[in-house]
């Protein structure tokens, strides 16, 4: 974690956002660069995250476990890529205006 973060940062944080509303923190990504970003913010903010969605690229170990991995074809999208976009909007679309959300 950053020297300039700490947890009790991150915790004060989260409390205030979730006094205004907010349902949690929640993680998309897809490409890749998607699991080393994906596993350092699940590092720093860990069950903070509420929900998640990565894509990986078929085949791929994921060492996530605060979100869901979905793999799909690359370079070439195949069906798996079109479902995997598909719910990933669908979890974009839930989140709220209080929520954050990294993608």
């Amino acid at each position: 974690m950053s020297s300039g973060v700490s947890d009790s940062q991150i915790d004060e944080w989260y409390a205030a956002g979730l006094a205004a509303g907010a349902a949690g923190g929640k993680l998309l990504g897809a490409g890749k660069a998607t699991q080393p970003i994906a596993q350092a913010l699940e590092a720093v903010l860990g069950d903070r995250i509420s929900d998640g969605l990565v894509i990986l690229k078929r085949g791929e170990p994921s060492r996530l476990h605060h979100v869901r991995v979905r793999e799909a074809a690359h370079p070439i999208p195949d069906s798996d890529s079109y479902r995997g976009a598909q719910e990933m909007v669908k979890l974009a679309r839930q989140a709220g205006e209080r929520d954050i959300v990294f993608a």
